[in-house]
């Protein structure tokens, strides 16, 4: 796939390997990088169907990879940059982000069975009661369209993640 954030300067190939380690350290292309790859959760379908895939990449320090999420920190920039885009070879997905806020580092996809609709609204309940995030209650979020999730580390803090998260609008 290839994921694009039209507000930010992320435009990037996204794969997805055997484990979440592999790319954690190399290019779409295996060679080895800091950089790393954008790249979405093994457990998850390759094709975004899933109630919740996972989207990882570093926040590096000169601004690269999913370093700009960062900006949706900011309440007016949050406001007024929504979309994110998938491109999948057969469609393109366009999704609303609805929140962005930090999380504890647990695993979520080993925390968290989407598949169930308490479980998944549990995810949901924890996100909007996020203190220091930002949280746009008129979207409508539910288990059927499907949400994503984008994860990457906050500087200051290793038991922390920034997630956006963003539910799917159209294809």
């Amino acid at each position: 796939a290839w994921i694009q954030i039209p507000a930010l300067d992320i435009s990037y190939p996204v794969v997805q390997g055997n484990d979440n380690y592999f790319y954690l350290h190399h290019m779409f292309d295996g060679q080895e990088n800091k950089n790393g790859s954008i790249f979405v959760d093994y457990h998850n379908q390759p094709d975004f169907t899933d109630s919740n895939t996972i989207v990882y990449g570093h926040n590096m320090k000169n601004g690269s990879m999913f370093a700009d999420l960062h900006k949706y920190e900011d309440r007016a920039f949050f406001d007024s940059n929504p979309y994110v885009y998938i491109y999948l070879p057969e469609q393109t997905l366009k999704y609303r982000i609805f929140a962005a806020t930090p999380f504890d580092d647990r695993y979520i996809l080993g925390n968290y069975s989407f598949a169930s609709p308490t479980e998944f609204q549990e995810y949901l309940d924890e996100l909007r009661s996020g203190i220091n995030g930002n949280i746009n209650m008129d979207v409508n979020v539910n288990q059927g369209t499907g949400i994503i999730t984008l994860s990457t580390c906050i500087a200051d803090s290793a038991n922390e993640r920034f997630l956006v998260n963003a539910t799917r609008e159209e294809q």
